[in-house]
């Protein structure tokens, strides 16, 4: 999420759009500050989340004019929720995972699907990052589709790696373990939506037959990890996976040009972020059918249809063995990234709070 608003802030504010930033927060509401691009300004003001949420929670009273203000035209929660205000509101709906996968989120994140229907009931501006995330809030919530905006996150343009912000111990950590071989990566929060527990039994049918690869994945232990940490250990050669933990961006970036290819087999996305940032360093994909993944690859990935082990063992070994697939992919993924720009993003976002502001003058 925090890619998301970051993006958009660096590039929303223009001679017609002045943007400043709060965090519903006591202690913790100046991590925000001091990440905020010069053009943003901020708010702050201590707003403690859990009692406000307590309240914001039984019903739409005490209202943010009370707490920072009545400046503002427009207010844009962009995690799922937006407090009660006089102003237009906008709120960022990225996905449905509490929907379709209760069993797999956390507590506080199951009050979401409470919070869509209340601003669908209340006529709340709804941004979606896919028009597949529209379309399902249409389906399942009733949600007029004059009140839901698709608009597409953008990635980073800075896509060409400083070599010199990745230290020599990361690097040094990677060929000593990779050794030549072929590196598959995985790139997100280990979790079981990303359908990497799954993914590790086509991955171990492939090691049964050759040891020119290996399987690495960088992202944090999330909730609900542990099954994917049973199965890696019970894989025929355990030693062939490794898990980085969390990687800052310059390591991500440097694995990007390192690997051979970037697996997503997960099940259910609003969007999909490494997909495109792999696209945009020329790392092929191979992708789930899943969700939005289809969406936002665009034709440029390597779809696997189905979670059939047998499909992506297929589809990994063609894209390992075939350099003029491995082409094709590459060239159609730079192509595909290149069109996701958080100014692109920011532009349609402006147009989007203009017009809701036009009909409601």
């Amino acid at each position: 999420m925090g890619e998301f608003a970051f993006g958009l802030l660096g590039q929303l504010p223009n001679d017609r759009v002045e943007v400043d930033a709060f965090a519903i927060s006591w202690r913790r509401r100046h991590q925000l500050s001091e990440q905020l691009p010069n053009c943003i300004g901020f708010i702050d003001k201590a707003m403690p989340a859990r009692p406000l949420h307590a309240v914001w929670d039984r019903a739409d009273v005490l209202r943010l004019e009370r707490l920072i203000g009545p400046a503002y035209a427009v207010v844009h929660g962009s995690n799922f929720f937006v407090p009660p205000t006089k102003a237009v509101r906008f709120v960022t709906v990225h996905d449905l995972t509490p929907k379709h996968f209760p069993e797999m989120c956390m507590p506080t994140v199951l009050r979401y699907p409470s919070y869509i229907q209340r601003y669908v009931d209340e006529g709340v501006y709804i941004h979606t990052p896919t028009e597949f995330v529209k379309n399902e809030l249409i389906e399942i919530f009733g949600a007029s589709k004059d009140r839901v905006v698709a608009i597409h996150h953008g990635i980073p343009t800075d896509a060409y790696l400083d070599s010199e912000s990745v230290s020599e111990e990361f690097i040094s950590k990677l060929d000593n373990y990779a050794k030549g071989k072929k590196i598959v990566l995985a790139v997100g929060t280990i979790e079981p939506r990303k359908g990497l527990v799954g993914f590790l039994d086509a991955f171990d049918e492939i090691q049964r037959s050759r040891s020119d690869v290996v399987f690495v994945v960088a992202g944090s232990k999330g909730w609900g990890w542990q099954p994917f940490e049973a199965k890696m250990k019970s894989l025929s050669n355990p030693g062939s996976v490794l898990v980085l933990g969390w990687v800052s961006d310059a390591e991500r970036k440097w694995l990007y040009r390192r690997s051979e290819v970037l697996i997503f087999p997960s099940l259910y996305e609003g969007f999909g972020l490494p997909v495109l940032e792999a696209m945009s360093h020329g790392l092929p994909v191979v992708h789930s059918d899943a969700g939005a993944v289809v969406e936002v690859a665009g034709g440029a990935g390597y779809k696997v249809v189905g979670r059939e082990r047998s499909s992506w063992v297929l589809a990994l070994e063609r894209v390992l063995d075939d350099e003029r697939v491995r082409d094709q992919l590459r060239s159609a993924g730079f192509e595909r990234a290149s069109g996701f720009t958080w100014a692109v993003a920011a532009e349609k976002m402006r147009k989007a709070y203009l017009s809701a502001l036009d009909m409601h003058n």
